[in-house]
């Protein structure tokens, strides 16, 4: 939760800096985001597509054969990450990250925390027996089923990241545009609210995306890839209203009244 200090910092904290990065160390920084952060990133969101069956690799250590205690590890360790998520996209940390780093550097270290904290979820994650029970299957035969489910998955994923792309731009959503700038007063973001495109029916679009991704692609939609949909739910529901305090900070009223008129993530066409 942000104090007024934190609210301080967000708006006023940052200074304008030189930036000492060398070329070389630029590229350094970039290969790191990319191959500790972004590809553990997209790695998790492929073993959610296969409920979390990369047996070949993991679990690293069973810690039981109940399904029981499995869902309550799996909700601890999801809980962890999303604990070491958020606090690492808070005012304060991020403040004494600075002390020890780099501004430009702040927002490619933030990737590469995510990266390797999903990294141990996928490793640690306990997947639940049967998880082969399919909820769901179109009429169609085993591999169409497949190329459907797997359609449908990535392409509410990459409809995530065209939104990123259009909004924010990729480079500085993975923190590449930072590592070249002189000033960085915000990890990541705009400087001015946005209210268009899904922002206009949902004020999480790229929450919506996922769980649209993780529930309606078929075959592959099991008991682990509920877990992992409630799960997720359970950490979002704690941390929108931390990201949502960071927005008011920062926009002011007009986010607020932003709050008052566009859901949180399922858009209301009916109203």
């Amino acid at each position: 939760m942000n104090t007024p200090t934190d609210i301080k910092k967000l708006k006023n904290k940052s200074k304008p800096v030189t930036n000492n990065l060398s070329t070389t160390t630029q590229y350094i920084l970039i290969a790191l985001i990319i191959v500790l952060g972004i590809i553990p990133s997209l790695a998790f969101f492929d073993f959610v597509l296969y409920n979390a069956e990369y047996t070949s690799f993991f679990p690293l250590v069973t810690i039981s054969s109940s399904n029981v205690v499995k869902v309550i590890f799996n909700f601890v360790l999801y809980g962890a990450f999303g604990f070491f998520h958020s606090l690492l996209a808070q005012a304060t940390p991020q403040a004494e990250l600075r002390t020890h780093f780099p501004s430009q550097t702040i927002r490619g270290i933030y990737i590469i925390g995510t990266g390797l904290s999903l990294s141990v979820v996928m490793a640690l994650w306990q997947p639940i027996t049967p998880g082969d029970i399919n909820l769901w299957t179109p009429l169609l035969d085993p591999v169409s089923n497949q190329k459907l489910a797997v359609i449908l998955f990535w392409g509410f994923m990459v409809a995530g990241l065209v939104h990123i792309w259009h909004f924010f731009g990729l480079g500085g959503f993975v923190g590449f545009n930072q590592l070249q700038a002189t000033e960085v007063k915000r990890t990541q973001g705009t400087p001015k609210l946005i209210t268009t495109g899904l922002y206009g029916v949902t004020r999480h679009p790229i929450y919506l995306m996922t769980f649209c991704a993780y529930v309606v692609s078929p075959t592959f939609l099991n008991w682990n890839r509920i877990l992992h949909t409630v799960v997720m739910a359970v950490y979002l529901f704690f941390a929108i209203p931390v990201e949502e305090r960071k927005a008011s900070a920062i926009f002011g009223g007009a986010y607020d009244e932003y709050k008052r008129r566009i859901p949180t993530i399922i858009p209301q066409f009916w109203k």
